[in-house]
């Protein structure tokens, strides 16, 4: 038989673990707790992790793409000086934002920003925004709604993304 007509072996049925040996599902709450002691031993004193804002992490996110982490969190800096908010971004004009993102190159995802802040001040504008922020407030409604308020903002953000991306 050649090696491309190989049979896939089969899954062991009826394996029996090792002792000791802990379901996956077992591990995870020590798994999570020795990740968490290890960020606050070894994380980096990041600028976006010291609010973790949604806008903050999502402008660090596009800026880290093919970017140098000593480079980005300076640009990170200066972009967050020139457009605090995702409403400061929408109103900027284009030149303005390709200024600030001079010297990181790939301005397609300046661009893309620009028009997805754009997009998500649109949902503001027409009130699709705001009633479902208040929703939050309610704890009973918060687990279904939470969920669908991101889904709009993905949405938002991934028309603005070029096809093909």
């Amino acid at each position: 038989m050649s090696k491309k007509n190989t049979p896939l072996p089969l899954p062991v049925t009826g394996a029996v673990p090792p002792p000791g040996h802990l379901a996956p599902q077992d591990h995870l709450p020590q798994m999570r707790e020795a990740l968490l002691r290890w960020f606050a031993a070894n994380g980096r004193d990041l600028p976006w992790r010291r609010t973790y804002t949604p806008y903050e992490v999502w402008i660090s996110e596009i800026m880290l793409q093919q970017t140098q982490m000593d480079r980005g969190v300076s640009y990170f800096q200066r972009w967050m000086e020139r457009f605090p908010t995702p409403e400061a971004l929408a109103a900027a004009s284009e030149e303005d934002v390709l200024h600030a993102w001079e010297g990181l190159g790939y301005y397609s995802r300046a661009r893309n920003l620009l028009a997805a802040a754009r997009r998500i001040r649109l949902l503001m504008q027409k009130g699709h925004w705001y009633p479902m922020t208040s929703l939050l407030r309610d704890p009973a409604r918060r687990r279904y709604y939470a969920p669908l308020l991101l889904c709009l903002v993905l949405i938002a953000v991934l028309l603005a993304l070029p096809t093909g991306f």
